[in-house]
């Protein structure tokens, strides 16, 4: 445990320590070049680091040393080298745990199936070669080898894992023979069948038990989940999303005001947005931390769905789990998973309409956003009736994502409630716009700024962020997921084709 615990908490502070200080010019800065050497050179110098590293390997230690403990039990106490003999003992079984056994649980359950699967297929591989050579010839086996080895080379990359194992367990079959092979012609093939087959099916049973206990500590022991990670970063980028609308709609409400206000143009205020909206675009997308080659959670997220083990509570202070039987808590990882997509199109969406919105829009703003007392009333001063709104269906989503109550006293309504509200408000400051837009005469003027162009640009921008955000609440609450910028266009063409009808009546009817 202590082993354990401490490699994984080194490789943690390796991990985090370019990211909390990098501006530290000591000795160990100058070290070598070689790819990660001076994190890990680094890594004791940064106390910091220290409590978060060693949080994150806490549970990993605990489930390795369970594993391995039951296993030197049950060979201690049952004895299985006594009903079937063997000269490796637990070996195999050890060597299957620590090799599968990963800190997360969606990437333990992916590589038991695979090496579990690539076992067999190498044993059986190995049992049929032997079979064919018909007498221990060692160079006939070589161009076996040197076959399987071009032939696994086609695997696809997600099963390169179970074709390494595979010409691993061929190779351990066949020269486990060794002695066997020396022996010549005389060494009956009868017998040479029967050994092989003995050290074939050992071995995948020594396997199928590291595979099972492997299995059952990382699904019930402490289980660090991919999904609960993709939950978190999700809620984050939620909130970096509706804090970059927050502040458009301010920017808007101050060229929307009757009376004219200071609209506020701090370039670093919308530059620090930025980062923090590419920063968690990246942590969504990419694999691990937003280090590639460290860990894929939305594969492991993926496979953590396929297994059933994304739901559950956790007992004990979360060191057992246990299935849950018909509450309601957080959304599944599929729904997660699919409103991965939605909430990166929200991101970009965001970011281009800070991009927008950080040169302020200039004269002739308020050309769509003056004209029309209705956009000021939709808005609020400093936009505060848009962003209450938008401020209270986050805390909604963020409710559904953690699995509490949807409707509690800071949220007073359903998702789905808030939902219609902001979407209808969003139409309304829309049509209002338009028809400001429209007695203004154009959104051009006077001013080569274009402000009026670029006020309208960031008025659709925000339409297209609203709706993405609507259909990501919809998708983690379990509805429908269909793309929520045709449904809001539907909509609006809808209620435009229905005040049309309305007028055509009433002029035929006078």
């Amino acid at each position: 445990l202590g082993v354990c615990q401490a490699a994984t908490a080194a490789a943690n502070m390796a991990q985090n320590v370019p990211e909390d200080m990098r501006g530290f010019k000591g000795i160990c800065c100058r070290s070598g070049g070689l790819s990660g050497l001076r994190s890990w050179l680094k890594a004791p110098f940064y106390c910091r680091v220290w409590p978060e590293a060693f949080r994150k390997a806490r549970s990993f230690g605990f489930r390795m040393a369970t594993a391995i403990s039951s296993i030197g039990l049950v060979f201690a106490l049952a004895e299985p080298n006594a009903v079937w003999p063997h000269r490796n003992g637990p070996m195999w079984t050890l060597v299957t745990i620590v090799l599968i056994l990963t800190p997360v649980q969606g990437a333990s359950l992916q590589r038991s199936l695979r090496r579990f699967c690539g076992t067999a297929l190498g044993s059986l591989l190995a049992a049929g070669s032997i079979a064919l050579v018909g007498r221990p010839d060692l160079r006939i086996l070589s161009s076996h080898i040197f076959a399987l080895c071009f032939a696994l080379k086609f695997f696809e990359p997600e099963l390169q894992y179970a074709g390494t194992v595979a010409f691993v367990t061929y190779m351990v079959v066949i020269f486990s023979l060794t002695d066997e092979l020396d022996m010549g012609p005389e060494v009956a093939h009868v017998e040479l069948m029967r050994r092989s087959l003995h050290l074939a099916l050992r071995r995948c049973l020594d396997v199928a038990v590291g595979v099972l206990t492997t299995l059952v500590v990382s699904v019930f022991v402490a289980p660090d989940r991919a999904v609960d990670e993709l939950r978190m970063r999700e809620e984050e980028a939620l909130r970096c999303a509706a804090k970059g609308m927050k502040a458009a709609c301010q920017l808007l409400a101050s060229h929307a005001s009757p009376t004219d206000q200071e609209a506020s143009s701090n370039t670093s205020q919308w530059t620090e947005l930025r980062k923090e909206i590419t920063s968690s675009y990246e942590s969504l997308n990419f694999a691990g931390d937003g280090r590639p080659g460290v860990g894929d959670v939305l594969e492991d997220a993926r496979w953590e769905s396929a297994w059933g083990v994304d739901g559950g509570v956790l007992l004990l202070g979360g060191l057992l789990w246990f299935p849950s039987c018909g509450r309601r808590g957080p959304p599944k990882a599929k729904h997660c998973l699919d409103a991965v997509v939605t909430v990166s199109r929200l991101l970009r969406s965001v970011q281009t309409l800070m991009g927008i919105c950080q040169s302020d829009f200039g004269e002739d703003a308020q050309r769509p956003l003056r004209h029309d007392p209705r956009v000021w009333a939709t808005l609020g001063p400093d936009g505060e009736h848009f962003t209450a709104l938008l401020e209270t269906t986050l805390l909604s989503a963020v409710h559904t994502l953690t699995g509490q109550p949807a409707a509690t006293a800071s949220v007073p309504a359903t998702v789905e409630e808030l939902t219609e509200r902001l979407e209808e408000r969003m139409n309304q400051l829309f049509e209002a716009a338009a028809n400001s837009r429209l007695r203004a005469g154009s959104l051009v003027g006077q001013s080569p700024q274009l402000g009026g162009m670029k006020a309208a640009a960031a008025l659709k921008l925000l339409e297209l962020c609203v709706q993405n955000f609507i259909q990501i609440c919809r998708q983690l609450d379990g509805g429908n997921s269909e793309d929520a910028t045709m449904s809001g266009y539907e909509s609006r063409t809808s209620h435009s084709s229905e005040k049309c009808q309305d007028s055509e009546t009433e002029e035929w009817t006078v």
